[in-house]
């Protein structure tokens, strides 16, 4: 699981990462899009950028990468529903610490089903 949240507006972005992980590089970043250059300023020596969602990043300078033996991977959910077996222990986990009551669904507002448009 993730250790920190960090607020994803793209000016400072580097620098709270860093911030947020006691002034030191950070190993993953999980980018959902659109924040892949201050992303990438932020991660440590072998560490990693995975964009999870729609980026304006087409091309990586290799260089880039090369400077700091750091990594860049895309990834996509829909081709782990392709292969149940890798997410079945996952999903076992985490419904197992939710009935657990170990882990527990934060939620902002609460939504009529006639909101969600259906």
């Amino acid at each position: 699981g993730a250790d920190v949240a960090v607020e994803a507006c793209h000016e400072g972005l580097a620098e709270r990462l860093v911030e947020a992980n006691d002034g030191r590089p950070v190993d993953v970043v999980l980018d959902p899009g659109g924040m892949f250059s201050p992303s990438l300023d932020a991660v440590a020596p072998f560490g990693r950028v995975v964009c999870h969602g729609a980026s304006e990043v087409e091309s990586v300078e290799l260089k880039r990468l090369h400077a700091g033996s750091r990594a860049v991977i895309g990834f996509w959910f829909a081709h782990c529903l392709e292969r149940p077996d890798m997410i079945a222990r996952a999903l076992s986990e985490l419904f197992g610490l939710t009935s657990a009551g170990r882990l527990r669904p934060l939620a902002d507002d609460d939504y009529t089903l006639s909101a969600t448009g259906r």
